[in-house]
């Protein structure tokens, strides 16, 4: 109750008072259901013996919200995940999606979504609210976990794992979402007419605060510029890549720069009348690698096995350093106090 009543002020301060009338409809939907919920709730916990029916909510608001699902998945695949019981993971979304359909869509045909996210999001915080088990009911969280080696080492679930299990993980090979035929022949065709081969080329993503600024006009991003690099220091590297015959696609939504460019082989395509939710997601999943700054869109890239080049990451701690065949350019910092970089 407490830790409950401290997120409801923390949630007021952050959002202030326009955001009461939700909660008060929240409030509502929960006493309204409430004889619904906890006769589901006991039916989870009697069948738990047979199978155990365990709920997680999707972050769909933007494209790095799933990120921790994508590794859950790869858990799994490798065999190495609560091997103990039998489980069945129900999904529900836990926001209004905001940022690509095109990527709701592709996760939709991969995993166990269920309808009715109103009233299961009410279902999931009661469980959590009512029984001191709630874990044993809720898809593991792993709370970016696997961005660190080191610090995932400390977690209580790696811990479980064995070395060999642990490798077992990172060599998974598959792909967790996918297109159809349609879709592919859709995505084909725009490199065709680039005249651009699949995984014939690199994708380039340089982190600028336009996106945020965009996302949500009500809200101070300033706390991200930190993350921030210019798409004009990636153009000695665009010119590398494309003299060894490659083609480059900067890539992006809403981006502040535009690149410089006369080489026909390096493409802005963030700033072109071809950029769609579409093509954000198909471009990095047929790449040769991708080299993304420290952003959610790497998340893309990743969950279509292809390798990543992560430049200008701020933070260690942040860092996919469990994603096969990548490497990792930290961000460079200067010390205003001691007139140099930092080594």
């Amino acid at each position: 109750m407490k830790d409950f009543i401290k997120n409801q002020i923390f949630s007021i301060k952050k959002n202030g008072l326009k955001i009461i009338p939700h909660k008060i409809y929240v409030l509502m939907t929960l006493v309204i259901f409430l004889i619904p919920m906890l006769i589901t709730l006991l039916i989870f916990r009697a069948i738990s013996s047979i199978v155990l029916i365990r709920l997680a909510p999707l972050n769909f608001s933007r494209i790095g919200g799933l990120y921790d699902q994508y590794w859950y998945l790869r858990l799994k695949k490798a065999g190495v995940f609560n091997k103990e019981s039998k489980f069945i993971d129900l999904f529900f979304i836990d926001n209004n999606f905001k940022a690509n359909k095109i990527w709701v869509r592709l996760w939709r045909r991969s995993i166990n979504i269920i309808p009715f996210s109103f009233f299961f999001k009410r279902l999931y915080s009661l469980n959590k609210f009512l029984f001191p088990d709630c874990k044993k009911f809720e898809v593991p969280q792993l709370q970016g976990i696997f961005h660190n080696f080191y610090l995932s080492k400390k977690n209580e679930l790696i811990k479980k794992f064995k070395n060999e299990e642990i490798e077992k993980v990172n060599n998974v090979i598959s792909e967790y979402i996918s297109f159809n035929n349609k879709e592919d022949y859709k995505g084909n065709r725009y490199l065709e007419e680039l005249g651009i081969k699949k995984f014939n080329y690199v994708c380039f993503h340089s982190r600028d605060k336009a996106y945020l600024n965009v996302y949500d006009k009500n809200m101070n991003w300033d706390y991200h510029n930190y993350r921030d690099s210019k798409i004009s220091n990636y153009l000695k590297a665009m010119e590398k890549v494309a003299n060894n015959n490659l083609f480059c696609l900067r890539m992006g939504s809403v981006v502040e720069e535009r690149i410089k460019s006369k080489n026909k082989k390096i493409i802005d395509y963030a700033n072109s009348k071809f950029q769609s939710d579409f093509l954000d997601i198909y471009l990095p999943s047929k790449c040769l690698f991708a080299l993304y700054s420290e952003s959610g869109i790497s998340a893309i890239p990743e969950a279509f096995n292809r390798p990543v080049v992560y430049v200008n990451w701020s933070s260690q701690a942040a860092i996919s350093s469990y994603n096969p065949n990548s490497l990792f350019i930290p961000k460079k910092f200067y010390s205003l106090k001691k007139k140099k970089k930092f080594n």
